[in-house]
């Protein structure tokens, strides 16, 4: 083998192969020679195919805007960053921005030095790690206004610190949202956000300061302008469950989408249909609804007259009903539709969605105590972190983590589905392969602690430093949590004089049987003319069925990339996919030869899965058409789609399982034969190593 910069495409070589051989990361190959997107490619012989001049992967890539306690930029500020053991000075463009830096490891940490105008170096931030993957940090710093401005400037007439601020408070007067009662109303129209009245003067001892209004408000809250709008609001919340406000705000901002940092109380999750200010989906939030102690419950009880409600989930959706009457007359009735979509509605009210975001909050912090843990213990800025895991795994899965009964196949799955295959694979290697180590580090280090930090909403923090998770963690009886090892030295690709492919196959589930249930003929979950529809008709089946209880796992059964996957569930048809496309070469003969068989010439071959229920790949996988290796899991199976109703084996659930020619297979009309319904589509039966 020899050192090169590029390798020359051979007969029978695949992406796959060439990355095996060079030791290169097949996605980060397939980025550097533009192999990636939606646009399909394959090899042909003679490409040159790039080499990077090493092996390495940058765990982080930032941007950082650097911010003053009002929240404008800082232009041109003078930097001093601290990462991957060594320092680099640079200095923000003119909207305060410094992108593209590069972190080769994310869990050496990083530092913000600002050179002020007495050219003393001040760390504004210190974090002990990162999160993965393409992020942006914003910094704002007390330094810049509390000990005066970054820069000289020309004072003001003189006037006192009190005078300056009762000034700026009256610029503002109605900028908030005020809390409604007990049974509040939604606001009518949203109240526009504060414009900060900046007052630059010269005060005691002639320092230069800037104030904005509210900030000097009660709680020692901080928010920004555009966000002050909701101070009330989460005040009152944080009272009435008694909760610190800054850690309320806290949660809020982890939630909350947002729009040039102003949180987005309108927006809806295209994919999880999560909704407004808090973003809650449809379940959980007409749970809230029927909790005795919410604004909304109070509400809606009052103004339709009703009694005790509760919740029913029938077929996976959650229904409101209402209790009516008492002992054998005792029954209940279900919320009409037009009563639960104005509830719905209300996701939007600023007031409703911070109060169900601190009652839902405090809940889990009830829930995490009644399962044990000794919460009360904890110091009111920690209870957010606890607030935010709770919500993010669910008080059982929270316990879980913290009492070490989090399953390995579990934590792999979650870790992949919340931060891509590629950079999950990575993060489980430098774990010695230990999937409950390496997610554990995630969710305590780069996510919470990322996410999470009461002091930024502080005017004056004090010194306050808010532990981190896993030091929480240890203190309700976790084990300490592990590092991970030091990352491998990055080293030049080794290229052999052919690559080759990289054969691999595996079974999409573990054990693979045709169901027979609810079905008219055990034929019936084979591929091909094998059913009738309602009128008696033969009727295509372009797959075959193999029977699995929901939650079973599924796998790439091929070296592949991620092309397409589906996260709505409509209720019809397939529910929930995922479409992998595999580079013929990298099939084992059988499997290869079946292909060709019927397409002589075809260069890929695409692998679908259907009625799943969680899924490890993201549509950020499908944008990057991330390579994922055979034997991983990409999901479990399910009963979305039209098998709804089909909740265990005994009653039809099963993975549908077809093998495409194509990716988008010509659509046959009602009015087709049925055989047009199988164009496209081959049996993947003979695919199948252990069928039984």
């Amino acid at each position: 083998m020899t050192q090169q910069t590029s390798y020359t495409v051979k007969s029978g070589d695949t992406l796959w192969g060439i990355s095996h051989q060079s030791g290169v990361d097949i996605n980060t190959l397939a980025k550097l020679n533009h192999l990636h997107g939606k646009t399909l490619h394959t090899l042909h012989i003679g490409q040159v195919i790039a080499l990077p001049a090493s092996t390495v992967q940058h765990d982080t890539v930032l941007t950082i805007n650097i911010k003053n306690i009002n929240f404008e930029p800082i232009k041109n500020a003078p930097l001093k960053l601290t990462y991957d053991n060594q320092t680099h000075e640079v200095k923000a463009d003119s909207n305060g921005t410094v992108k593209d830096v590069l972190i080769y490891d994310h869990s050496h940490g990083f530092k913000i030095e600002f050179k002020g105008i007495d050219s003393q170096w001040v760390t504004i931030a210190d974090h002990k790690t990162l999160p993965l993957g393409h992020k942006t940090l914003t910094v704002t710093s007390r330094q810049m206004v509390i000990k005066g401005t970054y820069y000289a400037k020309p004072g003001a007439q003189r006037q006192s610190k009190v005078d300056l601020k009762n000034e700026v408070k009256r610029a503002n007067t109605n900028v908030h949202i005020q809390p409604q009662g007990a049974t509040p109303k939604p606001v009518a129209k949203p109240v526009d956000a504060p414009k900060p009245m900046i007052k630059e003067t010269r005060i005691e001892g002639g320092i230069p300061a800037h104030f904005v209004a509210p900030i000097f408000t009660e709680a020692n809250l901080l928010l920004s302008p555009a966000n002050e709008k909701y101070r009330k609001l989460i005040l009152a919340s944080a009272k009435r469950y008694d909760l610190a406000p800054h850690a309320l705000a806290a949660l809020i901002d982890a939630e909350a989408n947002k729009i040039n940092g102003s949180w987005d109380e309108k927006s809806i999750n295209k994919e999880t249909k999560a909704t407004g200010l808090t973003q809650f989906v449809r379940g959980t939030w007409l749970e809230m609804v029927a909790e005795p102690r919410s604004l909304m419950n109070q509400r809606i009880k009052q103004e339709n007259k009703l009694g005790k409600l509760i919740g029913v989930v029938d077929s996976r959706v959650y229904y409101l009903y209402e209790i009516k009457g008492d002992g054998k007359d005792k029954s209940k009735q279900k919320i009409s539709d037009s009563v639960e979509s104005e509830l719905l509605k209300w996701r939007f009210n600023p007031e409703y969605s911070i109060d169900t975001a601190a009652l839902y909050g405090r809940i889990n912090l009830e829930k995490l105590a009644k399962k044990g843990l000794n919460i009360a213990a904890l110091a009111p800025e920690d209870l957010a972190k606890m607030m935010y895991m709770a919500h993010h795994e669910g008080a059982g899965g929270a316990v879980a983590v913290i009492e070490g009964g989090l399953e390995e196949k579990t934590a792999k799955t979650n870790l992949r589905s919340q931060i891509g295959y590629k950079s999950a694979k990575a993060l489980i290697a430098r774990f010695n392969d230990k999937p409950v180590s390496a997610y554990t580090y995630w969710l305590y280090y780069t996510l919470i602690d990322t996410k999470i930090n009461v002091a930024h909403f502080m005017v004056k923090s004090d010194g306050l430093q808010p532990k981190k998770t896993a030091d929480i963690a240890s203190a309700l009886g976790a084990a300490a949590t592990t590092k991970p090892a030091v990352k491998a030295v990055q080293t030049a690709p080794l290229v052999p004089s052919e690559a080759g492919a990289a054969v691999g196959w595996h079974d999409p589930l573990d054990s693979c049987s045709l169901r027979t249930a609810v079905l008219a003929s055990p034929k019936g979950a084979t591929f091909g003319i094998v059913r009738k529809d309602k009128y008696g008709k033969p009727h295509a089946h372009q797959g075959i069925d193999l029977k699995a209880d929901p939650g079973t796992p599924i796998y790439a059964v091929a070296n592949c990339k991620v092309v397409a996957i589906n996260t709505i569930d409509n209720k019809k048809s397939y529910g929930k996919t995922i479409t992998l496309m595999v580079d013929i070469q990298d099939l084992p003969q059988r499997q290869r030869e079946s292909v060709l068989a019927k397409k002589p010439n075809v260069k890929e071959v695409y692998f679908f899965y259907a009625h799943l229920t969680d899924m490890s790949v993201t549509h950020d996988d499908v944008r990057d058409a991330t390579y994922i290796d055979q034997g991983t899991v990409i999901g479990t199976t399910g009963h979305t789609g039209n098998a709804e109703e089909m909740t265990t084996i005994n009653k039809g659930a099963h993975l549908h399982f077809e093998v495409r020619l194509d990716r988008y297979p010509a659509q046959a009309g009602p009015k087709d034969p049925p055989e047009r319904h199988l164009a496209g589509r081959i049996d993947p039966k003979p695919f199948i190593n252990r069928l039984n």
